[in-house]
């Protein structure tokens, strides 16, 4: 906020003392109408003085879970690259509803390549409950591949010497669980495009089998208020094909143009994250 960093040009000093050239966000400026953070770097296309510090924001992409954007960031003669990742749907104190999103949004930060080996920094709004879920996230998965084994509460106590109430809840500490269920198994691990023909001749169909079954066990369980939206739309009649997947409340579309009052405005259909396209894939035929 300005009123602890007035300019920001304390910010950007850390930035370049440091040589980071990774910045985590995981907070909206504004959620549920409360300031969160300010805006401390200019906008897409533009640039700005803090103080001693030029800041270049070259552009911005937005994905479905976080924005990327790249800075570049000047100090006299010399200018180095910065790279700006925000993850967007993570609602403060609380977590996100699937494990998949911040387990690849980690992923794209590892894979982006530094020059100077600094390190990543990382914040929220308080800098304790998401920021550290996040870094106890990063460092039990690098922790888990090199060794083998993972020991989550040591690795809480350790951030807390450093940083009290890091992980401010239950609910970001169980999530924590969750996430490295998911960022230590091997579905978790991309496969790029040119070696994926050589990947599928090494994979026999007792690899698939288990990767399959490995998946399942990521997948969170449905809640109850979920279950029960179920089961009131398995009663709903004329939209429902024999023996379908029937969506609960959290990714259905509903027919809301041209409904009769009183009528149903369920359909047999399901909202689905695809890359940076929000797509809907209908479960039924041409109704």
């Amino acid at each position: 906020m300005s009123k602890q960093l007035g300019d920001f040009s304390p910010f950007w000093q850390m930035i370049w003392q440091e040589k980071v050239e990774k910045i985590v966000m995981l907070t909206n400026l504004v959620e549920d109408g409360k300031d969160k953070c300010e805006q401390y770097w200019p906008h897409p296309g533009t640039s700005k003085d803090y103080g001693i510090y030029y800041i270049s924001c070259l552009n911005e992409d937005e994905y479905v879970d976080y924005i990327r954007r790249e800075f570049t960031i000047s100090k006299g003669r010399e200018t180095r690259e910065l790279h700006h990742l925000h993850f967007t749907c993570w609602p403060d104190k609380g977590v996100p509803e699937e494990v998949t999103g911040i387990v690849e949004f980690r992923l794209r930060v590892q894979n982006i390549p530094s020059q100077f080996d600094g390190p990543v920094l990382v914040h929220c709004s308080a800098g304790v409950g998401r920021t550290g879920t996040y870094i106890a996230l990063d460092i039990l998965t690098k922790e888990g591949e090199i060794e083998g084994s993972i020991h989550i509460p040591g690795c809480v106590i350790n951030m807390r010497h450093d940083r009290a109430n890091m992980i401010q809840t239950t609910n970001q500490y169980v999530f924590l669980h969750r996430a490295l269920v998911c960022s230590l198994s091997d579905i978790s691990k991309p496969v790029r495009g040119k070696y994926f023909r050589q990947y599928m001749k090494q994979m026999g169909d007792e690899d698939i089998n288990g990767q399959f079954q490995e998946m399942q066990n990521v997948l969170g369980k449905t809640s109850d208020n979920e279950m029960h939206a179920v089961e009131e739309k398995r009663g709903i009649k004329g939209n429902i094909r024999p023996s379908p997947d029937i969506p609960g409340d959290r990714n259905i579309p509903c027919l809301l143009i041209d409904s009769t009052p009183g009528a149903s405005v369920y359909m047999n259909a399901v909202y689905i994250d695809v890359g940076s396209i929000y797509s809907l894939i209908s479960l039924s035929e041409c109704m």
